[in-house]
């Protein structure tokens, strides 16, 4: 988690925008580190993201658009 707070503090995404890697959009990219931070934090929540204010800021984004916000209340969102 360390690794990847730290590149989003030193990238494009640190510079302003929506909390995407690469600004405004959203992209693979972060839906893959979503993933990343979704399986390394599985177990102990979101609450484990206190210590990583860059990391939040990417998940809450990514939580926050209106097709996965839909995906993760549905019965196809395995946890």
């Amino acid at each position: 988690m360390d690794a990847l707070n730290k590149h989003l503090e030193t990238s494009a995404f640190s510079k302003g925008g929506k909390g995407f890697v690469l600004g405004d959009r959203i992209t693979y990219a972060d839906l893959v580190i979503y993933q990343i931070a979704h399986d390394e934090l599985k177990d102990g929540g979101w609450e484990g993201l206190k210590d990583y204010p860059s990391l939040k800021k990417l998940v809450d984004a990514v939580e926050a658009r209106l097709n996965v916000k839909a995906f993760l209340k549905s019965d196809r969102y395995l946890g």
